[in-house]
């Protein structure tokens, strides 16, 4: 065979390889027309090389799709879900305390780094005022503090205070006082300074206490001052004070000691007689400044108060058969309505203009002797949570317990200092809860 000859074939082969092959590649996307055999047999030429959108199997395909949709959805920002109800605690506390505390501002969008010159100042942190809470452990007595808005407890002070039966936050959450029974049955109250190491971090409680067998303690509503009742021979001594116990001015005194009292401001404290659903109640306002003693409610079986922060309105409860009502007594006009929503007092908040009232309101309340009943633990309540108007009369739903599936019985209500959340804690257990308002 010539060499021309020979190479006329080889041609010939490789155009009719070529051809084949081409046939193959253009053949692969008319799927209708291929065929495979049960033993798995029948592999074509696309099963080696996925060559654009045809390859693979299905699978695959939908696989590649998705692939290609994640830049979209990457681009794409998801409205933040804001929870209507949040647990803050999931131990029991002994009590807490609202405020603003500084956060540093977080750009969102991160800018990449450039090159900074030596001689150009650093770019100055920015802060701003978050309304928070601090709350104290019952078991440990140590100290958490978070932000209302993003609910993540930090333990603040391991300073261990056991046994401690109830707590007040003062001087806007940088302090507290703790009260708790002795071996002896006598009553301390101390009180804790928040402090902080070098680097400004809080650490622990450094303090003094404050005189023995203190029977009842209140807070002034900027938390600047508290007024407590202490036992002397023949009675009890009402002083306002400094929270760690300075600053003393004796502003009441009485041979009756069962008393329950409120600190609304800084000029007033009043004082209620402690309720019973068999024996008559008497409400009084001491001006701290004048100390004079004035009574404002009387004769009312079963009464329990609360005054709002300008004094002037108290909503009030009273023992009826098998219950109790619901009131509101303006001072200065010295009338008294029911409320449209049957509750105690003990189980409301007033806002800080004294226009609105927070309340937990329970769904049903059986048969029963209040308020007694329900301080025994006898009766607890299933709550849902209203705002009432009081200029209107209007009562708005905050939280609902019968939709929402979660129910308490809420007692120490606090609003945060910018009113846009409801704290409480659930009587049953005393562990820290939320409302977004």
């Amino acid at each position: 065979m010539s060499k021309k000859t020979l190479t006329i074939i080889i041609a010939i082969s490789i155009i009719s390889l070529l051809g084949g092959v081409g046939v193959m590649f253009f053949s692969k996307g008319n799927t209708s027309q291929e065929t495979t055999s049960e033993d798995g047999g029948g592999l074509k030429f696309r099963d080696f090389f996925t060559i654009g959108g045809g390859g693979g199997t299905q699978e695959e395909n939908t696989t590649e799709n998705e692939t290609t949709e994640i830049p979209f959805e990457e681009n794409t920002t998801t409205p933040e879900v804001v929870q209507k109800l949040r647990q803050i605690s999931f131990e029991p506390t002994t009590g807490y305390g609202t405020l603003t505390f500084e956060r540093e501002i977080v750009p969102e969008v991160i800018v990449p780094p450039t090159i900074i010159e030596s001689s150009t100042p650093p770019v100055p942190k920015k802060f701003e005022q978050i309304p928070s809470v601090r709350y104290q452990d019952k078991t440990t007595g140590h100290i958490y503090h978070t932000y209302l808005d993003k609910i993540n407890p930090e333990k603040i002070s391991n300073t261990t205070i056991p046994k401690v039966h109830h707590s007040y936050f003062v001087n806007k959450g940088e302090g507290l006082i703790d009260q708790y029974l002795t071996v002896t049955r006598s009553i301390e109250t101390y009180y804790g300074g928040l402090t902080k190491d070098t680097e400004g971090n809080y650490i622990s409680l450094v303090g003094s206490f404050l005189p023995k067998d203190i029977l009842d303690m209140s807070v002034s509503l900027d938390t600047s001052k508290i007024f407590y009742l202490s036992t002397i021979e023949g009675g009890v001594v009402g002083t306002v004070a400094s929270p760690k116990g300075d600053s003393k001015v004796q502003v009441f005194t009485s041979k009756f000691s069962e008393w329950i009292s409120q600190f609304p401001n800084n000029k007033l404290v009043t004082l209620t007689t402690k309720a019973s659903a068999r024996s008559l109640g008497y409400m009084y306002a001491v001006d701290t400044t004048t100390k004079s003693f004035d009574k404002i409610l009387g004769g009312i079986t079963g009464l329990t108060t609360l005054t709002s922060p300008d004094g002037k309105n108290i909503i009030y409860s009273a023992t009826n058969t098998g219950g109790f009502s619901s009131n509101i007594y303006n001072k200065e006009t010295k009338k008294a309505l029911t409320l449209g929503l049957t509750t105690l007092p003990e189980k409301c908040v007033w806002s800080g203009d004294s226009k609105k009232a927070y309340c937990a309101v329970p769904q049903t309340i059986q048969n029963a002797e209040y308020p007694d009943a329900w301080y025994q633990g006898i009766v607890s309540f299933n709550d849902s949570f209203w705002k009432l108007d009081t200029e209107t009369n209007i009562f708005e739903l905050v939280y609902d317990s019968a939709t929402e599936g979660k129910g308490f019985d809420g007692i120490n209500l606090q609003l945060s200092l910018d009113e846009k959340y409801l704290l409480f804690m659930n009587k049953g257990d005393n562990q820290l809860w939320g409302i977004t308002i």
